[in-house]
């Protein structure tokens, strides 16, 4: 029952949300917040490779994403930061997002935008992450958060212009949180311009419970690559056991802030040991090929979480521009063509239905 008063209230806030676009920015506060997605997010991620977001080919995994029972897609438009303890953030207008997110909603489909910087040295050392991005003098965070607000504005402002479903004002930076001033400033301007709902993507559970601002966000975002086991074989019974704790913790998260949870990113390789350390690249620790541990991660996953009243969604990590990615002998993370794209319709189409879990149509 709550899990369908939930839902009703979610659909009802929709009309509400398009009724606020249609006022001038200074008609709603800065610091208004407001209404969360109007739907359940039944996402996958998408890179803009090898074409850009409104290519031919994209709009063919469009096609095929529907299919598969998908409603909503995250598209990521990257700056660039050549050394993580420096300020000098570099960027251009990725002009096709735009044309992107259009293409998407003539597909039916809801748009995540969720920019995010990129570096070098994460391919270059296995320990560099966005994690560790940090000045260490003031001028240089002054610096640092001009240009990436600056940056994250220019989404802001596209997802504003084609009513994007959702937006992320960031995207695994634990190491910034000291900086709230700079942070109540870009999700203050972010308001000004974007009137719909936003959240921000954490590492996983651990900096979910230490981010200072979820309160001024509408919706938690998690990037869910969390370790469950050493098991290099586990059964769906393994892993569920092990999901029990994560999902504890989300729901004290939950009700301490009382806003809806949702993973901006999850998912697995299709390898032996994926649900052991599943934010590993292939790049820095290959694997074995092994297609139904990732189908197995994927049924663990729904089946703790998609039935909890206060999860609002997921974005599957992740698919490309392209439907030769993927296939049954790749054991990376992309499910095209494996039995974890089976699944993943499954769940999505039962999730839709309200049955509960895949089975029976």
């Amino acid at each position: 029952m709550r899990l369908t008063c939930l839902i009703a209230a979610v659909f009802a806030f929709a009309a509400c949300q398009r009724m606020q676009r249609d006022l001038p920015p200074s008609a709603t506060a800065a610091e208004a917040h407001a209404p969360p997605p109007s739907q359940w997010m039944a996402g996958v991620s998408i890179a803009d490779e090898p074409g850009p977001y409104d290519s031919p080919e994209a709009l063919t995994v469009y096609d095929h994403l529907v299919k598969q029972g998908v409603r909503a897609v995250a598209l990521t438009p990257a700056a660039y930061l050549p050394d993580l303890h420096k300020p000098g953030l570099r960027w251009r207008e990725h002009a096709h997002i735009r044309e992107g997110v259009i293409a998407a909603h003539n597909k039916g489909l809801a748009v995540l935008i969720k920019p995010y910087i990129w570096s070098h040295v994460f391919f270059t050392q296995d320990t560099m992450w966005t994690g560790k991005i940090e000045m260490f003098t003031e001028d240089d965070w002054r610096s640092f958060f001009k240009t990436y607000q600056e940056f994250t504005l220019t989404y802001a402002r596209i997802a504003e212009e084609t009513h994007a479903e959702l937006f992320s004002i960031g995207l695994e930076y634990p190491k910034t949180f000291s900086r709230t001033t700079e942070w109540n400033a870009l999700i203050a301007a972010v308001r000004n311009v974007y009137h719909g709902p936003i959240t921000y993507a954490s590492t996983g559970v651990d900096e979910a419970e230490t981010v200072p601002f979820w309160k001024k966000l509408d919706v938690i975002g998690i990037d869910a690559f969390v370790p469950l086991t050493d098991d290099l074989h586990p059964t769906k019974e393994m892993l569920c056991e092990s999901w029990k704790s994560y999902v504890a913790r989300l729901e004290a998260i939950h009700q301490k802030y009382n806003k809806p949870i949702m993973f901006t990113e999850a998912g697995y390789k299709s390898c032996v040991g994926a649900a052991c350390r599943p934010w590993e690249w292939n790049e820095h620790t290959p694997h074995p090929l092994d297609l139904q541990q990732q189908s197995v991660c994927y049924d663990a996953l729904a089946t703790s979480l998609f039935n909890k009243p206060w999860f609002a969604g997921i974005f599957w990590w992740k698919y490309f521009t392209s439907m030769n990615a993927g296939g049954t002998r790749d054991n990376d993370f992309c499910p095209l063509g494996k039995p974890a794209e089976k699944m993943m319709k499954a769940w999505f189409v039962k999730k839709r239905s309200g049955a509960g879990g895949p089975g029976a149509e």
